[in-house]
């Protein structure tokens, strides 16, 4: 189980923090997306056809976010997806966010 910790993507800070209940470690992870998007299934996909569909894939969910957070993605990245309804359940609010290793 985790504890959603810190997030604040307007006010600059680009990180959300777990922590883990079970091991309490702080797992640090780095915001690269932002966006709406009307429903749909292609952001929370999780098998690929190969290392170009994914990296695809990690292009046009980052493409697709409202602000540049200038963070490079890679396919070794282990990546975070949050989402939530918006606007009486027609849209959903998406965040990707990469996991950071210190």
């Amino acid at each position: 189980m985790f504890f959603l910790f810190i997030f604040n993507v307007k006010g600059g800070n680009k990180y959300v923090t777990f922590v883990s209940r079970k091991t309490n470690e702080n797992i640090k992870y780095e915001v690269f997306s932002i966006y709406q998007i009307e429903k749909e299934d292609y952001y929370i996909q999780t098998n690929f056809n190969g290392e170009d569909a994914y990296n695809s894939f990690l292009n046009t969910i980052t493409n697709r976010s409202v602000k540049d957070f200038n963070v490079d993605i890679t396919t070794d990245d282990e990546i975070l997806t949050l989402s939530t309804c918006a606007n009486d359940n027609t849209y959903r609010v998406v965040l990707h966010a990469r996991r950071v290793v210190e």
